[in-house]
């Protein structure tokens, strides 16, 4: 039995993101989401649990650059 639940794949294709810091808020998921060579950094996304209600909240550090989030809960 796995644990893993496929919402949406933010980076399609063979390559694997990391995601971290995962936070429960007022019904949604926060968390941080990288990967190699990725154009954002290491930024802070959210879900509803849907594809569409999926996305980044914001590139706080712009650029390639990482704002890194941490320590969410």
């Amino acid at each position: 039995c796995s644990s893993d639940l496929l919402v949406v794949d933010l980076l399609p294709g063979p390559t694997a993101g990391t995601y971290a810091e995962l936070t429960e808020y007022g019904g949604r998921l926060a968390f941080t989401y990288t990967y190699t060579n990725s154009p954002l950094g290491v930024e802070l996304w959210s879900s509803d649990g849907t594809a569409s209600g999926t996305g980044l909240l914001r590139d706080i550090a712009e650029g390639t650059s990482s704002s890194s989030p941490a320590m969410l809960g």
